[in-house]
């Protein structure tokens, strides 16, 4: 007989509505109690509404039984008959089961590994920047009342924005380990990022476009960052969308992040 954990890892890889289906049908007879246990935990874990199941006979006597009886009140027969036939599909030559086909780190999830090394590269360039602008006495020009070039709040908008990467940098990194790991927790993560990323993306346009600018050359440079950084929102703003709609959707995502 199969241990618990074993038991989840092989219907951790079916899809919802397999799950739905075994668990509304309600064949004790081919299923043991541990299978609708284990069933009932993911469905949980996907956050699934539990149908109503099934009622159904004793084999041996036509009974009528209780949903989750294990033994026939009229005769004592057991209702599980060991065969869990239903378990494992058949294997006919090289045919491989379709959720063995899309379980790991391949398909779309390539896009994903690559953008999110990119995020932390881009994350990990704007911090150094931003240090080296503290660092080499341009926040102090741009922060001196005296200068021609004064920015009121210029020192505050780019410390947020050294905190912000900072906190978006070290949130990347776990969700790489998270995904290297095939964590459970990968998806959830993830679309964290995705949000956290396209706020911080939002609330950075807003304080930058905020301060005043007097001097001419250097108002119309920041306009031009602005522009390009209001066309970083939108891909954002999508990317989140797209991606986060792709998390909770896949077949790949949910066959392949199942380890605790």
């Amino acid at each position: 007989m199969e241990a618990i954990a074993d038991l989840k890892t092989k219907y951790q890889v079916k899809t919802t509505d397999e799950l739905l289906t075994i668990w509304k049908t309600n064949d004790r007879a081919t299923y043991r109690n541990e299978v609708f246990n284990v069933i009932k935990e993911i469905l949980a874990d996907r956050a699934c509404d539990l149908p109503p199941q099934d009622s159904f006979c004793c084999k041996a006597c036509g009974t009528l039984l209780e949903h989750d009886a294990t033994f026939c009140g009229s005769c004592g027969k057991a209702v599980w008959d060991g065969s869990e036939k239903i378990e494992e599909p058949p294997v006919l030559g090289n045919y491989i089961p379709v959720e063995s086909k899309l379980k790991g780190l391949g398909g779309w999830l390539v896009l994903v590994i690559i953008g999110l090394f990119g995020t932390c590269l881009i994350q990990a360039y704007t911090i150094l920047t931003n240090i080296k602008l503290f660092g080499n006495g341009t926040v102090s020009f741009f922060s001196d009342p005296s200068s021609a070039i004064y920015i009121p709040g210029y020192s505050w908008a780019l410390k947020f924005e050294l905190i912000g990467s900072i906190l978006l940098l070290l949130l990347g990194a776990y969700v790489i380990y998270l995904l290297f790991g095939t964590k459970r927790k990968f998806p959830q993560y993830y679309v964290t990022l995705l949000i956290a990323g396209a706020a911080f993306a939002i609330m950075d346009y807003i304080i930058t476009a905020s301060l005043t600018i007097s001097h001419e050359e250097t108002k119309k440079a920041f306009q031009e960052s602005l522009s390009e950084e209001s066309r970083s929102i939108w891909r954002s703003v999508i990317g989140a969308l797209i991606w986060g709609t792709y998390m909770y959707k896949s077949k790949r995502v949910k066959a392949t992040f199942i380890e605790d």
